[in-house]
Parts: structure tokens; sequence; C-alpha cells
């Protein structure tokens, strides 16, 4: 059985937020207000719940001034995003 592409990229962008957020140190709520997402979707997406839409995924990169594609790519780009995030 062939593997769902966007279980991938949900895995990504996962481990990609939790890394900014344990970097940024602190609240969830803070750091929803920064994302310009609700704290409940943020709490999701950090644990690997539900599917983002790519509004969602936009408006998270926007306001970490990073391109969209930078949150859903592998550890490839880790050091970039901290760095910039």
């Amino acid at each position: 059985m062939p593997l769902d592409p966007t279980d991938s990229l949900n895995q990504n962008l996962t481990r990609n937020l939790r890394l900014v957020y344990q970097a940024r140190r602190t609240t969830l709520e803070e750091f929803s207000c920064e994302l310009g997402i609700g704290h409940s979707t943020l709490r999701n997406i950090l644990h690997g719940q539900g599917n983002s839409t790519l509004g969602t995924v936009e408006q998270i990169a926007q306001n970490l001034g990073v391109a969209p594609q930078v949150l859903l790519t592998g550890p490839e780009n880790t050091v970039f995003l901290l760095l910039t995030a």
C-alpha cells in the first residue's frame, strides 16, 4: 500500500513547529498568537493531529518569515528555520 504524501508533510510540519516552539520558550497561547492561529489549532499540529489547510500553513509561514515549503520539508531545513524564524 503506497504512503499518503500528506502524512509526511504533516509530520514535517509537526516536527518543524515543535522545534521553533521549543526554541522560543514561550507559552502555547503566546506562540499561537504570534503565528496568527488559534491555540487549539496549534496544539493539534504540535500533537500531530488533524490536517492543516494550505491557508493555515501559509499564515504560519508568513508570521514566521519563512516560505511555506520550509515548514513542510524534512530535517535538511532545520537550521535555516531556527535561524530565520
